[in-house]
């Protein structure tokens, strides 16, 4: 599997000296998130992706402390270890996901708010699926929304869909990373 990471000089740096730091939320709860590169076709758009979401972070003002807030992309093999690979898009546990979602949204709600809401539900599903196999999840897929204002002119949306990501939650199955600034 081979994904992008958009961020700014300084934290590639930082990811570079240190490795990446988990995130305690996301789209799709917590972990590290790249854009899928299903096939070395698509790579322009997996790292359109991830120019967007470095675009959508900078206009949000979260990279106004950096010293380089110039677009970098990370582009990674992500391998599995010894853990799952959850896809939660694949056709038994789409509907399975939408199910459990729709179930404890508003239980959740009430205890957080928005994102971070979305993200725990997503965590808590994550930890159920762990339990029910007997082993932590190494990575999981799941479609997301593309950041604001991202446009890719040469696929209509309506044929590509919601783009993928490979959320990884175990760090050592991030391997082989480049970086490329923009």
């Amino acid at each position: 599997m081979k994904g992008t990471h958009g961020t700014c000089g300084s934290h590639a740096r930082d990811i570079q000296n240190h490795g990446f730091k988990k995130a305690e939320t996301g789209l799709a709860g917590s972990g590290i998130y790249f854009w899928a590169v299903y096939d070395v076709v698509l790579l322009d758009y997996a790292i359109s992706l991830a120019k967007a979401w470095w675009k959508h972070k900078k206009d949000k003002g979260y990279y106004e402390k950096c010293d380089d807030n110039q677009c970098t992309v990370i582009s990674a093999n992500l391998k599995i270890k010894n853990g799952l690979f959850l896809d939660l898009e694949s056709h038994e546990m789409k509907s399975r996901t939408i199910a459990w979602i729709n179930y404890t949204h508003s239980q959740v709600q009430q205890s957080a708010r928005g994102k971070k809401a979305l993200s725990k539900i997503y965590d808590l599903y994550i930890s159920m699926l762990e339990e029910e196999a007997k082993m932590k999840a190494d990575i999981v897929y799941v479609t997301v929304r593309t950041p604001p204002s991202f446009d890719y002119p040469d696929i209509d949306f309506s044929i590509r869909g919601l783009p993928g990501c490979y959320v990884v939650k175990n760090k050592s199955c991030i391997e082989e990373l480049s970086f490329e600034k923009f």
